[in-house]
């Protein structure tokens, strides 16, 4: 006789998941914390829509309209492939301390940030955030990396955001891909912002970056090279 299937995770969240008062989704961490996978989902008007404090990949879902933030990782390791995360009141998605991989996302019409990548204050190597291909526009800002993060920015398009297009500060370094092909235009405050603290020299390459209400670049380290 067949035995009865388990379901996993991955089955549970093959549809909504809707109108929480708290997390919509909340993956915990600790010694037994399994990788729990999204797949072609929808959350929606929840308090913050996912939360994952354990090991987490998204695939080809939706976050909209909660009431906080729409994705927030917590000291673990973020995948997130073709995800649209999009109308909620605070930032899009945040990655603090974490190992974040975001690719072919596209955040949009989030009141903060679309996409903030924070260390969290603890100095050293505290997190990476590898962003490529992703469409991030019409954000209260754009994207934010900040407090000990090693970054690779790649071939993303960072438009029409009320505030800054791309914030850089305190990095702890590059990836291999480093920062380049990206697309960073008409956002209301600077284009990019190259804030205090980080590598000594940091390397920005084929980067197209126009048409930005303030400064197209402002920088505020002590060695920048552009091109």
């Amino acid at each position: 006789r067949d035995q009865p299937r388990s379901r996993g995770l991955g089955d549970v969240y093959k549809r909504q998941l809707r109108y929480c008062s708290g997390n919509g989704i909340w993956t915990t961490s600790g010694q037994y914390a399994q990788p729990v996978v999204l797949d072609n989902f929808t959350v929606l008007g929840n308090s913050t829509g996912v939360r994952a404090d354990g090991p987490m990949t998204m695939t080809g879902g939706e976050v909209r309209q909660n009431t906080s933030t729409g994705v927030y990782a917590y000291q673990t390791t973020l995948v997130m492939n073709g995800v649209a995360v999009r109308y909620n009141s605070g930032d899009g998605i945040v990655a603090n301390r974490t190992a974040a991989t975001i690719t072919g996302c596209t955040t949009s019409q989030n009141n903060g940030w679309g996409i903030n990548c924070d260390g969290y204050g603890y100095y050293g190597s505290s997190g990476t955030a590898q962003l490529e291909d992703n469409v991030v526009q019409q954000n209260g800002g754009g994207v934010r990396i900040y407090r000990w993060i090693s970054v690779g920015l790649v071939g993303n398009t960072i438009s029409g955001n009320s505030g800054t297009g791309l914030e850089l500060q305190d990095l702890s370094g590059l990836s291999g891909s480093g920062i380049t092909g990206n697309s960073i235009f008409g956002n209301g405050g600077v284009g990019v912002l190259m804030r205090s603290g980080g590598p000594s020299v940091l390397t920005l390459s084929g980067n197209d970056i126009h048409d930005n209400t303030g400064f197209e670049l402002r920088n505020e380290l002590s060695l920048i090279h552009i091109s």
